[in-house]
């Protein structure tokens, strides 16, 4: 019998079972058995608030900033259902009818979540920069890029650094959740979903910015490059991760699981084994010579 060769579909489709495993998509074990699914990347948010709440290194790291933010989400709650609710009601009977008050609802808590954002993101950068590294050292992120790339250790992020990432991905967030505030309103719940998948690429760009120039992906330009590459996972990851950011006192844990996560989806990046345009950091260099 003479051997055919396999279509051009299914020969694509072999060379990807070829492909050496990458880390878990749960990001569980060290195994490497489990592939890889872009689309489900909107799990690793979970399994990371998983792994923080049962990590007590990881808890204390969130202490002072959970207790500081959620004095302000109870503050922010308190004003704006006293204070915006009856007139939101008002003002959306005329759109939405006998809907008013779900959406009226709906809005003060997206309110308060993005009083609580903004309060988190000025409080919790240094924190979610250290639970990555963190993260990335105990899933074996770190042991890999050192074994393949020779870094002595992973570059760590400046505060500066950190301050100014997070105050541009800041502003940029509020100018998207304010342009697509519309979809909020109609259809109820559809729409806010809508809304919540609009805006979910920013939150995954934000939480891997400042892992990507590790591999090659340092400007704006460069990492939008990589971002189009892998659409899916990006989409797929902030989805889940703008949505857990929207509920006030929840936000808290779940911003630390996030972070964590998002160590995971870089860490399945790294395993692409494909450095981008701005090369590797120059301290790996020095480490090579």
């Amino acid at each position: 019998l003479v051997r055919r060769r396999p279509p051009p579909v299914f020969a694509g489709a072999a060379r990807l079972v070829r492909k050496r495993p990458r880390l878990g998509a749960m990001g569980c074990c060290k195994c490497n058995d489990c592939c890889y699914c872009p689309i489900c990347a909107w799990t690793l948010p979970w399994w990371g608030m998983l792994r923080v709440v049962t990590n007590n290194e990881l808890l204390k790291m969130l202490l002072i900033p959970f207790l500081a933010s959620l004095g302000i989400t109870i503050v922010a709650l308190l004003l704006l259902g006293f204070l915006a609710f009856p007139a939101l009601t008002v003002l959306c009977a005329t759109v939405t009818g006998p809907f008013a008050p779900v959406v009226a609802g709906v809005l003060c808590i997206a309110a308060a979540g993005l009083i609580t954002f903004i309060a988190f993101q000025v409080l919790f950068g240094k924190a979610t920069t250290e639970i990555k590294l963190y993260a990335m050292q105990e899933q074996g992120i770190t042991d890999y890029m050192e074994e393949k790339y020779g870094f002595k250790e992973v570059p760590e992020v400046g505060m500066l650094a950190d301050a100014m990432t997070t105050a541009r991905f800041l502003g940029l967030q509020i100018f998207m959740m304010i342009m697509t505030s519309p979809l909020n309103v109609t259809p109820p719940g559809l729409g806010t979903l809508i809304w919540i998948f609009c805006n979910g690429w920013l939150s995954t760009w934000e939480a891997v910015s400042d892992l990507l120039p590790m591999i090659g992906y340092k400007t704006c330009f460069q990492q939008m490059h990589h971002m189009f590459r892998h659409l899916l996972s990006y989409f797929s990851f902030g989805f889940c991760a703008f949505g857990l950011m929207l509920f006030p006192v929840v936000n808290v844990l779940s911003a630390a699981g996030i972070a964590y996560g998002a160590a995971i989806l870089f860490g399945h990046y790294v395993r692409e084994d494909r450095i981008g345009p701005a090369g590797l950091p120059v301290s790996n260099n020095d480490n090579n010579e």
